[in-house]
């Protein structure tokens, strides 16, 4: 008997879930916070940390914008409801040469920021640490 799962009927999708991009905002606001609570200190390098922050900031308005005004002024919705997250997940998502099971996909997406917001926050506790060592 096989323990393989049953990949027949699985829903496919050639677009990215809207709670994968949520996720990807959240990562984004977590680095921004952990940048500021890391360089926050410095005299001379708030002007820096606006900048950066204008920066994502624009990165990620800029395409929330655009699929705004797409979704007003795009063609007409289809009248099936949205999909969940977890019937999403459970499908497959289909990419240029391939289908890849919808969930490894969201993790490829999330991960590289989700990397960056988490070893920006451990740089900023060792250097908590080691500043309140100095003093």
């Amino acid at each position: 008997m096989s323990t393989r799962l049953n990949r027949y009927n699985r829903p496919i999708s050639d677009h990215v879930h809207p709670g994968v991009y949520a996720i990807v905002a959240g990562l984004v606001a977590w680095f921004v916070l952990g940048v500021w609570v890391v360089f926050g200190g410095a005299q001379y390098l708030a002007i820096t940390l606006v900048v950066v922050t204008g920066f994502f900031l624009m990165a990620m308005a800029i395409p929330f914008l655009l699929w705004r005004q797409w979704r007003k002024h795009g063609p007409p919705a289809e009248q099936e409801p949205p999909q969940s997250f977890r019937d999403w997940a459970a499908g497959e998502f289909e990419i240029a040469r391939e289908r890849r099971p919808a969930l490894g996909a969201a993790i490829e997406i999330a991960l590289p920021l989700a990397a960056a917001a988490l070893g920006m926050t451990a740089i900023g506790i060792i250097f908590h640490f080691v500043a309140a060592g100095q003093a």
